[in-house]
């Protein structure tokens, strides 16, 4: 990225996924300012912070990078002028904010497979959006400012549509419920054991992402080379300490996702199988002898 310190903007700061992602950019020239729905939020990663009110405290700054990953979270409940509403926020953040001269800027939203219908057993590049709740609506409408903005601002942008995304802390997907199981050395019920896993991400991937070099906007499903059974995962899982691995009956096979625009842009997609083990290592720690 060249010698010149980068300015990188990260809307969404007190995330723990953020935390996660700036820990990748200790050898990088970067300074990163934040946006934060919490008041008096503080973290050391970061030159300043400022709360969405508080955004023109930034308006002599120039920044390089924009990484918008604030949105409304299922789990908030709420209509969808609720999390239409956190749009709006982020929007104008994006119409408030200064821009450098470099031919490299770049915002990298997080979008989410929530901007597809329900129940998709193949995602293709070309499949068609269909969302099936508030959050997927949010996440789409957000896809449309921000391809809109970068074209009428001369700005790169990368879509992320994310799918299980692996960081520490996270709750609410089933690899952390594993991981949580596995820590408390409970039984777990799994599903379809001789079925691979694709959809799985994780920060180091979302960074290798932003290292890559892009010319206007793209827009990608991101996944991983499906490298590791739903069996292999348990059998891990069992080696960090869980008790036993319950398979659940399901109709439902494991969804299967074309990789050729993540490739694209990344050159070759994650492995599977190293992001799940290397998550099990940094959340539980080595393998039980």
């Amino acid at each position: 990225m060249g010698d010149q310190q980068k300015k990188y903007l990260i809307i969404g700061a007190s995330s723990l996924s953020s935390t996660e992602l700036i820990s990748y950019y200790n050898e990088d020239k970067v300074s990163f300012y934040g946006v934060s729905s919490k008041k008096n939020y503080n973290n050391n990663l970061y030159q300043k912070i400022c709360s969405y009110a508080q955004i023109k405290s930034f308006q002599n700054l120039n920044f390089d990078r924009v990484i918008l990953i604030s949105s409304r979270i299922p789990s908030q409940g709420g209509n969808l002028k609720d999390f239409m509403n956190v749009n709006k926020k982020n929007q104008e953040i994006l119409k408030t904010i200064n821009w450098s001269s470099g031919i490299d800027n770049r915002i990298t939203f997080f979008s989410s497979f929530s901007v597809f219908k329900k129940g998709l057993l193949e995602i293709e590049d070309t499949t068609e959006r269909e969302p099936f709740d508030y959050y997927g609506e949010s996440k789409a409408e957000m896809e449309d400012f921000v391809l809109a903005y970068c074209r009428q601002n001369n700005i790169n942008g990368l879509i992320c549509r994310l799918p299980v995304f692996l960081y520490k802390g996270g709750k609410s997907n089933f690899i952390n419920k594993l991981v949580t199981a596995t820590k408390l050395k409970k039984s777990h019920t799994m599903y379809n054991p001789d079925q691979y896993l694709s959809a799985v991400f994780n920060a180091e991937s979302i960074y290798k992402l932003d290292r890559q070099k892009i010319h206007g906007t793209s827009l990608l499903n991101c996944a991983s080379t499906p490298d590791i059974s739903f069996l292999e995962i348990a059998q891990l899982a069992q080696s960090h300490g869980l008790k036993e691995a319950l398979w659940g009956e399901t109709s439902t096979p494991s969804m299967k996702i074309e990789l050729k625009n993540l490739e694209s842009v990344l050159l070759t997609a994650p492995s599977a199988k190293r992001l799940i083990e290397d998550f099990f290592s940094s959340e539980i720690g080595p393998k039980n002898n």
